[in-house]
């Protein structure tokens, strides 16, 4: 650099680097199998967990409409968001991996919809309910 000037980097190539990481990260919810696979069958053989959520969701097959899904990215998006402000701050102090980040977004996101599921008394066998979980996937 110019007259002798010189610039330590280390510390902003660490934060450039966990910035991108944490970039590609994305963070899915709902009824789905493991990992984010396809979500297991419902024990009243009308399909799988995911159908019959939706089947409450969008007021199919002849029930009402009761959003569940819709109402905590709707109602709670805020709330989601500030946990994930709070993770992706850890990250970039170098105190947590974006996998952590993940899980924690993902686990609250998780909590808020069993929540919903159940302030709306939609639980018979607890199978859609227990089937809620979230995967990380990428952008």
């Amino acid at each position: 650099m110019a007259d002798g000037v010189t610039l330590d980097r280390r510390g902003l190539d660490a934060l450039l680097a966990a910035s991108r990481a944490l970039d590609a990260v994305a963070v899915d919810f709902g009824a789905m199998g493991e990992g984010g696979g396809p979500a297991p069958r419902h024990p009243s053989g009308g399909g799988t967990t995911a159908d019959v959520l939706a089947a409450h969701e969008y007021g199919l097959g002849g029930n009402d409409e009761t959003p569940i899904v819709r109402a905590v990215a709707h109602g709670k998006g805020e709330e989601i968001g500030e946990v994930a402000a709070k993770a992706a701050a850890k990250v970039l102090a170098g105190t947590a991996t974006p996998d952590e980040a993940a899980k924690s977004v993902g686990e609250h996101a998780v909590g808020l919809l069993r929540a919903r599921i159940e302030s709306v008394g939609l639980i018979d066998t607890g199978a859609t309910r227990d089937s809620l979980t979230w995967a990380r996937g990428r952008k």
